[in-house]
C-alpha cells in the first residue's frame, strides 16, 4: 500500500505470505474443503462484500469533512 511501502521486507517473503499464509485465502480453502456445499456461494459473497466496500468508500468521499471542533465528540465518556 502507499501507506506502507514494505521496504523492510524482501519481496520473496511478502509473496510467500500472500500465497501460503493469507487469512482470506486460507479461510476460502477451508470452506471449500470442509463445506463444499457453501463453496459455490463464495463468489457471490465476495461480490456483495466488494459492493459494500465500494459503497462505503463512495459515501465517505461524498461526505463533507467533519468540523474540527467536534474532534472530542463520542471520544470520551462524560
Amino acid at each position: 500500500s502507499m501507506a506502507d511501502p514494505g521496504k523492510y521486507r524482501e519481496k520473496k517473503e511478502v509473496e510467500e505470505w500472500k500465497e501460503n499464509r493469507d487469512p482470506i485465502t486460507l479461510a476460502r480453502s477451508r470452506i471449500e474443503r470442509n463445506f463444499p456445499h457453501l463453496a459455490s456461494q463464495l463468489s457471490s459473497i465476495e461480490a456483495e462484500v466488494e459492493r459494500e466496500v465500494l459503497d462505503g468508500v463512495q459515501f465517505a468521499e461524498q461526505s463533507p469533512y467533519p468540523n474540527p471542533c467536534d474532534i472530542g465528540e463520542y471520544t470520551y465518556v462524560e
